[in-house]
């Protein structure tokens, strides 16, 4: 049995995927809201093959007595089976977690090297199907793109390219335009910026749009991630080492990012990372308006409060 802990689904996908490819047994999977089918299926004898593989995604949605029924069977499960649990979050403290023998957490990227490593398989990819990427337009397809989508997306660029057998940057403005991709970008300038009136506004047309929330804090939190990064970096080596770790940020793109950076500096970097949070976790957990909740968020990360003392900070 293993139990696959992961907070990103794609790195959650990768590792159970990479599992699974060593099992010579067949393999079926159900979601935690198939639990019933679920026990059915592990209390079942395989048919035509001595053993099968069951998977059961979501763990964390389980009902308490859900997880209990999930918890006697691993105390003693069928020989025929191979159990694969997969969760975004689960305590390392929990009674079930202790009872599983073989956990997988995997260690959460960092954006950049979340980045770095889709962007070096993108061009890998291309290149298999005959078609060349460099470098700087694989890092501007994996910003462009939800990385869920990469590969549907990447197969459609290859067509476009057709006889031209090379992916350039206009190819990839003319395919992969995501819904909502440049206001989210606005949005995100508007709060470094520190101008609430604009970030309530984009807001507002990106909710009416249909813009989903929880989308919408993943990227601004990518945003922040990214932008600690270019200060960071721009601290230690200045401008050419944020372009050479960024390599689409030249000339007034590059002046633009680190003057925005500087402005909005680490305090507020650190402390707008915290309200997104904390916004999320309302979210998940409260009936509130996403549109107010979104609101009271732009308001506190471009408030003058955000680089007072912790003390005011959390009054």
């Amino acid at each position: 049995m293993v139990l696959i802990i992961a907070k990103d689904p794609e790195e959650r996908r990768r590792t159970l995927q990479s599992a699974l490819n060593k099992e010579e047994a067949p393999v079926v999977c159900f979601e935690a809201e198939q639990f019933d089918v679920f026990l059915q299926e592990i209390e079942t004898l395989p048919f035509l093959s001595k053993s099968k593989a069951v998977v059961l995604q979501g763990v964390e949605n389980l009902s308490s007595e859900n997880l209990e029924k999930l918890h006697t069977y691993i105390k003693k499960p069928n020989s025929w089976i191979s159990l694969y649990l997969t969760a975004s979050a689960l305590s390392a403290q929990s009674k079930f977690v202790k009872s599983c023998k073989d956990v997988v957490r995997v260690k959460e990227e960092k954006i950049w090297e979340k980045e770095k490593r889709l962007s070096s398989w993108v061009v890998e990819e291309a290149a298999a199907a005959g078609v060349a990427m460099a470098l700087g337009p694989a890092q501007a397809f994996v910003k462009a793109v939800d990385s869920q989508f990469l590969k549907q997306e990447l197969e459609k660029l290859i067509c476009y390219v057709g006889e031209k057998r090379e992916i350039t940057l206009d190819a990839i403005h003319a395919i992969c335009t995501p819904i909502h991709h440049e206001t989210l970008w606005q949005l995100g300038d508007a709060i470094f910026a520190r101008s609430p009136s604009a970030c309530l506004h984009i807001a507002k047309t990106l909710l009416e749009d249909g813009m989903a929330l929880f989308p919408l804090l993943a990227h601004l939190r990518t945003q922040f991630h990214t932008t600690f990064k270019i200060l960071s970096i721009h601290n230690q080596g200045g401008k050419a080492a944020v372009s050479q770790a960024f390599p689409y940020l030249k000339g007034g793109l590059l002046d633009k990012k680190v003057a925005a950076a500087q402005n909005f500096g680490f305090s507020r970097l650190k402390k707008g990372l915290v309200f997104l949070f904390e916004t999320e976790l309302k979210a998940k957990n409260s009936a509130i308006d996403p549109a107010l909740l979104l609101e009271i968020l732009l308001v506190k990360v471009t408030h003058d409060s955000i680089s007072t003392s912790e003390r005011a900070w959390s009054s």
